[in-house]
Parts: C-alpha cells; sequence; structure tokens
C-alpha cells in the first residue's frame, strides 16, 4: 500500500457519512505508527468525535497517547465550533467596538469564510505542522464540510488581501482621532499584526496541501449509488483545488461465494460488484482497495490493528 512507503506528511481521510471513514483512519494511524519510532498525531476534525469510539479511550482537544499503541497520538478538534482561546480584544477593551465593526465587515465579503472560521483552521493546522510529528492522518467530517475546510487557506489568502486594503484606509484616520478616542496605535498594530500573521501561515499550509509528494486524500465510500455519486464529487473537487487523491477504499464489500444460499446476500452481492466494477472502470489510474463487511464492529486497538492488517495486505474476495 502506497500510503505506508510513500511518506506523506498529510494524510486525508474522507467520505459520505456512516461508510467507515473513522475506522480506516484509525486502523491506518495504527499501522504508519507500528512502522517508524516517529511520533505520528491522528487529529479529528469530525464534530461527532468517533475516535474516541473506536480506540475506547476518550480524547479532546489537548493531544493525547493512544493507549496500546506506541508511537500514536490523538486530539479531537471541531473547527466549526467557536473557540474561546482564539486572540480577540476582551468587551470592555477601548478598541472592542472597532475589532467588531471591521470583523463583521470581513464577514460580509461573499466567499470568504468568516474570521472565527479561519482561526479555528489555523488552532487544527498549528497543531498539524509540528515537526514533532513525522505523519498527520485527519479523521474528517463528511463531505461538504471536509471540502470547505480544505479550501479555507485559499480563501483566507483573499481575505488577507482584504485586511490590507481595510488596515490601509483606517490606519490614517486612527493616527488622526486615535488619541482622542483612547485608542493606543500599538493596540491596534498588534490586532492586525497577529490576523496577518494566522492569514500568511495558511499560505504555507496551502503550499503544502498542493504538493503531492507531501498530502494526499484517502476516499472512504461503500459499493451503492449515493457513495460512489458522493465520492466522484469529492474527486472532481480535489482536482479542482490542487489536493491529490490517488487511494480510495471501497468498504463493507459482501464476500459471497456460491456456496451462500441466502438469496439476500446474493442479491446485494450483486448490486455490490455493478457498482465496484463501474469503480474499476471510471477510476482505473487509482489504488482501489476492497475492504470486506465484518461480522462484528471493529472498536479497540486490537481490532483496529487487525482491520489495518487486511488494509495493507488486501483480502481475497470469492468469486
Amino acid at each position: 500500500m502506497n500510503l505506508l512507503t510513500n511518506k506523506y506528511r498529510y494524510i486525508f481521510v474522507g467520505g459520505k457519512g456512516g461508510v467507515g471513514k473513522t475506522t480506516n483512519s484509525c486502523s491506518l494511524a495504527v499501522q504508519l505508527a507500528s512502522r517508524t519510532s516517529s511520533k505520528i498525531l491522528l487529529i479529528s476534525t469530525d464534530p461527532a468525535h468517533n475516535v474516541s469510539d473506536a480506540f475506547g479511550q476518550q480524547f479532546s482537544s489537548d493531544i493525547q497517547p493512544v493507549n496500546n499503541v506506541p508511537n500514536l497520538f490523538a486530539v479531537e478538534m471541531d473547527p466549526s465550533q467557536k473557540l474561546n482561546n482564539v486572540e480577540k480584544p476582551a468587551e470592555d477593551s477601548k478598541f472592542s467596538a472597532m475589532f467588531e465593526q471591521i470583523s463583521s465587515l470581513m464577514k460580509n465579503v461573499s466567499s470568504f469564510p468568516g474570521i472565527d472560521e479561519i482561526m479555528n483552521f489555523m488552532v487544527v493546522m498549528k497543531l498539524a505542522m509540528n515537526d514533532e510529528y513525522e505523519t498527520v492522518v485527519f479523521d474528517t467530517a463528511p463531505t461538504g464540510h471536509t471540502m470547505r475546510f480544505l479550501e479555507i487557506p485559499r480563501m483566507a489568502q483573499k481575505l488577507f488581501q482584504t485586511i490590507d486594503g481595510i488596515w490601509a484606509q483606517v490606519q490614517p484616520m486612527m493616527q488622526m482621532m486615535g488619541p482622542m478616542m483612547g485608542v493606543e496605535m500599538g493596540d491596534m498594530d498588534g490586532t492586525f499584526n497577529t490576523v496577518k500573521e494566522n492569514l500568511k501561515l495558511c499560505a504555507k499550509v496551502q503550499e503544502r496541501f498542493e504538493d503531492p509528494a507531501q498530502t494526499t486524500f484517502v476516499c472512504v465510500c461503500i459499493p451503492e449509488f449515493l457513495s460512489l455519486y458522493e465520492t466522484e464529487r469529492l474527486v472532481q473537487h480535489l482536482a479542482r483545488i490542487n489536493i491529490d487523491c490517488n487511494t480510495i477504499i471501497i468498504n463493507q464489500v459482501l464476500n459471497v461465494g456460491s456456496k451462500c444460499s441466502c438469496q439476500l446476500c446474493k442479491a446485494r452481492s450483486n448490486m455490490q460488484k455493478k457498482y465496484i466494477k463501474q469503480m474499476e472502470e471510471l477510476y482505473d489510474d487509482f489504488q482501489l482497495i476492497k475492504m470486506p463487511m465484518l461480522e462484528k464492529e471493529v472498536r479497540g486497538s486490537t481490532d483496529l490493528k487487525g482491520f489495518g492488517d487486511m488494509l495493507i495486505n488486501g483480502v481475497k474476495f470469492e468469486k
């Protein structure tokens, strides 16, 4: 499996809700951790926070070692929620009202993410860009949220230009009126410099995301129409924003042989084979990995390691 041999810096695992993204991302992270003496970081950006359920261990916004898996660390973040630690003037500060007006102006620019959304994205990426970790695996939210998450660096750079323009207009006025209003220019400069520094970091993040040697996206789907349709939408979107995607995991495949007497299983298997054939034709230059429907849930580090072994070594399916 080239995900283990290619030493990626960032591996995103995503797809439609309910297809097994978390099981596959956690299993992949366990496999990576077992093949290195360096640290591997697993970041969940899904508000559902299924990573805790997968490992049977409670994770939070603080990085924690994963029990029974040496070299693996995990953190659960939700960039869609407003964080309390975003640097922002207090409500009773002298320049609070002006900050809110400028922030509101930026939010009203069409297609731009809100300043809170950008700052929360930067909280996640500052963790991910820590060179202490050899590889960072992202267990992402369902497709729509993930596509917006990956576009934030590009949009933030446009916002950076808008901030420059706003401050260029406001600064001369503030130099004249600031002392009368009791506003210190150093405070205002500091506020804008903090925003600019975070937004400049977005440019570095985008550069890494668009480097196929550093970043790849693994799509997870199941062999059903709606899942395949959403996978194609995701693959096309990733191509538009220059993010490498060359691996698709087809999850929950029924391994039904000729000896099976269950008509329902045979019918479902035949339906799945039709969609799998379509995927093989559509993605002939991708690495397609078929994973079987299992008799029980994959829970805990031992189960995840076993699932990861199948992910890496492949599974023989009945014909």
